[in-house]
């Protein structure tokens, strides 16, 4: 009996023992758990749950993408236009989205079983204003009624040789405004950097300055960072003392660093801006007083060879020979004290206006607060970026967004042109999209086509505007807005020159000349010919219907080549020129050597036959002049029409560079045979598109003469190309070779050809390629000439 009462009493404390033991590891457990999480923690989301030991915190990702209907999301959106909208959690707990971190930052989590539900939406960029740096009081006025998200960031303090200076803030809080409310953005200085035997400027906005040591040049002290703030009344943030009411929002700036030549006991980094308070100075093992932290209600304390901060204003350091050396404390809404051989003090944050809602702080590194007017977060989260709930290098910053959220909605850019009498309409989706789009559809006329594919053809449509419509759905079956453009469809530059123009029949006797009347034959109107690529139109003789304006010029067209660009040669500035200097840019040579006969080439290279790579004169000319005149209109200009560059031999004769004389192939077309080509060789096909020729501008051919009306040892002032002058080809036409001359087929004074040597002076007509699918207005007549649209 005895051994059983002691039985049960042992068993009794024993059970006594066990309950006090779990009580008490219970309470050690609740005790480190709490004070675990009342420290900003970032983790990773994983499929919406974050997992977390000793805890599973579960988080609801979701997407607005209706008015009041959202979609599940299985990752974080990244797209630079999804924002946060709301975040709520249970139990108390609070969670924010760390930039830098890419994952969620979790704060004041005590409780098991804690679910936090987080909501994006769409914000437009025209909803976000950026203040950047300027050293100036800055201003915002509120666009429409509506609550706005206000940031700072304040700026970092100086350096001093390799010691960085405290990195600025960052506070966050809402306001409401009405529209045309206005508000005074003052973005904090990064501190001066570095500073020996004068003082160092502390930065914009309250950053306290250095001063030097001027006994010892190699003391390097360096400002404190500016705070930024946003106030509804404009000044510094040390003018509004009297004013506080005004100010809404101020993240505090870092102090600067300290050096000094005998090592770390006596060097320092700066301390960074605070929330509630500023970072209070780092005491080096030289010993000296370290400068204070500013706090909601004064400036950070002096420390050694420094002044106290006060509001708005950090404290600046002492400069003598003996008595000076010091770096300056950090700005805020009490600047931090400065200090030598020690570090100086953070400026502090301020949130506690009752305007501001959802409001918070961090800061690198610093004290906490869970006060809802102080609310600040530590973090060790730092870039030279305007990252939420991140500390900033370098100068600070500020945002201002309309808390305008709409529905998620895939974005897309639509470019829809015109292609002959077609529309082609191109979709490219948006990079920041969150789903790849799966359907698309056009319409011209309201009846949508679904379609796979991101481009589309309207095919052979008659002229007129119509207005292009498209939007597309992306994998989640959300559908985009409807994007429109209008698009002419006008008839093609062929299709308006046929219409106006008489056209000939049968093929022209080239060996006579087109003449007016009283001829052998009389060949004037427009007349068709083939060559490699298909059927091409030619103007022959005496005509008034191929007049163009273009990019201020008046020029003639030779030809609508086989694509439907149309080639044309210059004819007047300001005003039509049949005749006389009018109808040229300038005289030239057309190359100013002349002994060797690559030098016909309107491009060559020496030592080929078919060479490229050099200009000659008249081209440098011809580019010079485009360069000068044309540029701005390249994209009413073909890069793929091309000239022919013939540089083929005659008859066989062997083809030489100095030695040996010989006719050129136009030489045997045009003078013996006066039979013009209607192909060019492939080794003498110039163009921009490939590669011969820097600019798509060049001369007209001596077969393309000939076509004209134009023939050796005859007159003819009746066509189109007299001028009453003499003017550069691009044909070679001979080379001699005692003494040695390359000839370049000109056309003369009279409206025939000659064969002059290079060195000669003529004048330069260029010629260039109209796109075909240039819109016109216009008769083509010299009263009413073509006039290309957008380019006249």
């Amino acid at each position: 009996m005895p051994f059983e009462t002691l039985k049960r009493s042992h068993l009794k404390r024993n059970i006594i023992i066990g309950v006090v033991a779990v009580l008490i590891i219970s309470a050690i457990i609740l005790n480190f758990t709490r004070a675990k999480y009342r420290v900003s923690d970032s983790v990773p989301l994983i499929n919406g749950t974050i997992n977390y030991s000793p805890y599973d915190i579960r988080v609801s990702s979701k997407l607005l993408v209706g008015e009041e209907e959202t979609i599940e999301l299985d990752s974080i959106p990244t797209s630079s236009n999804i924002v946060l909208m709301s975040a709520t959690c249970t139990n108390g707990a609070v969670l924010t989205w760390n930039s830098s971190k890419n994952g969620y930052e979790v704060s004041n989590l005590t409780k098991k079983g804690t679910k936090c539900e987080a909501v994006y939406a769409m914000m437009g960029s025209d909803n976000i204003s950026n203040f950047d740096y300027t050293g100036e009081i800055q201003e915002f006025v509120a666009s429409k009624d509506g609550n706005y998200l206000l940031e700072v960031w304040g700026a970092q303090g100086g350096d001093a040789q390799s010691y960085t200076g405290g990195y600025g803030a960052y506070a966050k809080g809402v306001v409401n405004l009405k529209q045309n409310d206005t508000l005074y953005i003052g973005v904090g200085g990064k501190g001066n950097s570095n500073c020996t035997a004068s003082g160092c400027v502390g930065g914009y906005n309250g950053g306290g300055s250095g001063g030097a040591y001027t006994g010892d040049a190699n003391n390097y002290q360096s400002g404190g960072g500016g705070a930024t703030h946003i106030a509804s009344q404009t000044g510094l943030l040390s003018s509004l003392e009297n004013n506080k009411d005004s100010i809404l929002i101020v993240s505090g700036g870092g102090s600067g660093a300290y050096y000094h030549p005998n090592g770390a006991d006596f060097s320092t980094n700066g301390v960074s801006g605070g929330g509630i308070q500023g970072n209070d100075g780092i005491v080096t093992g030289y010993g000296m007083t370290a400068g204070g932290g500013g706090t909601q209600t004064a400036g950070g304390s002096a420390g050694y060879r420094g002044s106290a901060g006060s509001f708005g204003q950090g404290g600046a350091g002492v400069t003598g020979a003996t008595t000076g050396g010091a770096s300056g404390g950090g700005g805020g809404l009490y600047g931090g004290g400065a200090a030598g051989h020690s570090a100086p003090g953070g400026g502090s944050g301020y949130i506690a206006n009752s305007n501001l809602s959802d409001k918070l702080m961090f800061c690198y590194n610093c004290v906490t607060s869970d006060d809802v007017n102080t609310l600040t977060y530590s973090t060790t989260n730092v870039s030279d970026s305007p990252l939420s709930n991140t500390a900033k290098e370098g100068n600070g910053y500020a945002k201002i967004s309309l808390l305008d959220f709409v529905a998620y909605q895939p974005k897309f850019n639509l470019e829809a042109e015109r292609g002959g009498q077609n529309i082609i309409v191109t979709v490219t989706p948006s990079e920041e999209n969150l789903f790849e789009i799966s359907k698309y559809y056009y319409t011209i006329n309201d009846e949508y086509i679904e379609s796979d594919s991101n481009t589309y053809t309207f095919e052979d449509l008659e002229g007129g505007d119509y207005t292009v419509k498209v939007y597309v759905v992306d994998s989640q079956g959300i559908t985009s807005e409807i994007q429109l453009k209008v698009v002419n469809v006008f008839e093609s530059f062929q299709d308006i020159i046929l219409a106006n123009s008489t056209l000939g029949t049968g093929n022209p006797n080239f060996a006579n000349t087109s003449c007016s009347s009283g001829c052998v034959e009389e060949t004037n109107g427009l007349y068709t010919s083939q060559d490699n690529d298909g059927i091409y139109y030619y103007f022959r003789g005496t005509v008034n219907d191929n007049w163009v304006k273009f990019a201020g010029f008046y020029w003639r067209i030779i030809k609508i080549n086989s694509d439907g660009s149309v080639r044309m040669i210059y004819s007047g500035e300001g005003s039509p020129a049949l005749s006389g200097a009018g109808t040229q840019i300038q005289v030239s040579t057309f190359n100013v050597n002349h002994d060797y006969s690559e030098y016909a080439g309107l491009v060559y290279a020496r030592g080929q036959q078919h060479g490229y790579g050099t200009n000659s004169t008249i081209m440098s000319a011809l580019n010079n002049w485009y360069n000068n005149y044309l540029s701005d209109y390249s994209k009413y200009l073909s890069e793929n029409a091309s000239f022919c560059s013939d540089r083929n031999t005659f008859g066989g004769n062997p083809w030489s560079s100095s030695s040996l004389r010989f006719y050129y192939a136009a030489y045997g077309r045009l003078i013996t045979n006066k039979v013009p080509s209607t192909t060019c060789s492939v080794d003498d096909i110039l163009s921009k598109s490939n590669g011969k020729l820097i600019n798509p501008i060049g001369l007209i051919t001596a077969d393309e003469a000939a076509m004209a009306g134009i023939v050796s040892d005859q007159d003819n002032t009746g066509g189109f190309l007299y001028t009453g002058l003499e003017y550069w080809t691009m044909t070679p036409s001979y080379f001699y070779n005692s003494p040695n001359r390359a000839d370049v087929f000109s056309i003369n004074s009279v409206g025939g050809f000659n064969r002059p040597g290079v060195s000669s002076e003529y004048g330069i007509r260029p010629v260039v390629n109209l796109s075909s699918d240039v819109a016109i207005i216009g008769s083509g007549t010299s009263d009413d000439p073509y006039v290309v649209k957008g380019a006249e």
